[in-house]
């Protein structure tokens, strides 16, 4: 009896122990729920965006006006409308037929419902048929050989790159894995400057990580603004112009007064060669008190004072035969 007496007196203790367990499991549930409650009323309501449904202009294909919208700009606004409404894909394929007219819709008409039941498929063929008619190997020749012009600015040049490979991912999505490092890189062997492009080079190597934007910024802070640059370079060339200019005038000063000595001394030779009267030679401007005799080249006096002349013509006086009387005169 004792030992039964003892049992039930442990049994009474452990169950008491159990309740108290269980009070203290109850109390802290209880508080917990509190908590939980306070933290719900005082939070904040979470933003939501909701899109303003901007309209969608129809696509007709080709564009005729300056205000119709090239396919490129028309499918990455359709892409864009497709993620907002997160529509089925039967129900995106119709929105975006929704939104085509004209020959744009006889093509995807034509193609059977494999491609009118798929939005991809419609943007790929709207893609093709009324892009810029660059094939997918020749957008990549364009996009790795692509160099900065020399009136370009580092930013037209970077969007370029971008515009390029993202007309690349548009034809193949397969490329749109490797968009940052292949932009990154073409950066890199696109830029004009040697020095930047050493810096981007280094860049790519020890930060693989860095965004093809983040990349480009750091290149325009490092190369300073686009109007200090530009007005630099204007400067440069604006004086080596002007080198250039100087330059060519005196090397064709040079060459014709070389060509005029040259004429002298042929001048000189046939004259000497031939016994003729000297030709007048040219004369600068500067050197009018310089002037010589037309008949002898000599200078000090003019034509009408030559004594060579005055010899000339009294010795054809003399021995000229008319001069001479006939016997019967």
């Amino acid at each position: 009896m004792e030992e039964l007496q003892k049992q039930i007196e442990s049994l009474q203790t452990a169950l008491a122990a159990e309740k108290e367990k269980s009070q203290t499991a109850k109390q802290d549930a209880d508080e917990a729920r509190e908590e939980v409650k306070k933290r719900e009323a005082s939070a904040k309501p979470n933003a939501v965006y909701i899109s303003p449904g901007r309209r969608l202009e129809v696509f007709h294909g080709r564009p005729t006006k300056p205000t119709d919208p090239n396919v490129q700009d028309w499918v990455a606004d359709v892409r864009a409308q497709l993620e907002l409404r997160l529509l089925t894909p039967k129900a995106a394929a119709a929105f975006v037929k929704e939104n085509l007219a004209g020959y744009a819709r006889k093509e995807i008409n034509g193609r059977g419902k494999e491609v009118g039941e798929d939005a991809e498929k419609i943007l790929a063929v709207l893609l093709r048929v009324f892009g810029d008619g660059n094939t997918l190997p020749q957008l990549q020749q364009r996009f790795f050989s692509y160099k900065q012009m020399p009136q370009q600015d580092l930013l037209s040049c970077s969007l370029e790159l971008v515009s390029l490979y993202d007309n690349i991912v548009s034809l193949d999505g397969a490329y749109s894995a490797c968009r940052e490092s292949s932009l990154k890189s073409r950066m890199a062997e696109a830029v004009v400057d040697e020095n930047l492009k050493r810096e981007l080079r280094r860049l790519n190597i020890e930060s693989p990580k860095l965004a093809f934007f983040e990349l480009r910024d750091r290149a325009v802070n490092w190369l300073g603004t686009t109007t200090d640059r530009c007005t630099r370079e204007a400067t440069v060339k604006t004086v080596s112009a002007e080198t250039n200019v100087l330059e060519l005038l005196k090397k064709q000063t040079a060459q014709i007064e070389a060509q005029q000595t040259q004429i002298n001394k042929l001048q000189d030779q046939l004259i000497n060669g031939r016994g003729q009267m000297p030709v007048r030679r040219y004369q600068p401007s500067n050197a009018r008190q310089d002037r010589r005799c037309y008949v002898c080249d000599q200078p000090g006096h003019f034509k009408r004072d030559c004594p060579q002349r005055v010899r000339r013509s009294s010795n054809a006086n003399k021995f000229n035969p008319l001069n001479e009387r006939s016997p019967s005169s």
